[in-house]
C-alpha cells in the first residue's frame, strides 16, 4: 500500500515531493535525466529529459517529456504519469 495521499486534495509539502520523486524514480527508464518536480495549478508534474534511443537524433526541445503525477492506489507506486 503506498502512502500518497489523493493528489487532488493533499497541500504542497517537501516530503510530499520527496514522495513523489522516488515513486516516479521507479517509473523512470534508466536512460532518463533525473526527474523534476514542479506543483503548479495545484497539480503536480515532472520533467525530464530523455537520452535514450532515437531521441538523441532530435532536436533539443524536443528530447523533454512532461507528464502530470496523479495518485493512483492500486499502484504499487501510488501513482499514474500522464502525457501532457
Amino acid at each position: 500500500m503506498s502512502d500518497i495521499p489523493d493528489l487532488d486534495r493533499a497541500p504542497y509539502s517537501e516530503a510530499l515531493r520527496r514522495t513523489l520523486y522516488d515513486a516516479v524514480r521507479r517509473l523512470q527508464l534508466p536512460e532518463h535525466s533525473e526527474p523534476i518536480l514542479l506543483h503548479a495549478w495545484g497539480r503536480w508534474f515532472a520533467v525530464w529529459e530523455d537520452h535514450g534511443g532515437e531521441s538523441r537524433h532530435l532536436p533539443l526541445p524536443r528530447r523533454w517529456e512532461v507528464v502530470r503525477i496523479q495518485s493512483d492506489p492500486s499502484r504499487p507506486e501510488g501513482i499514474m504519469l500522464h502525457e501532457v
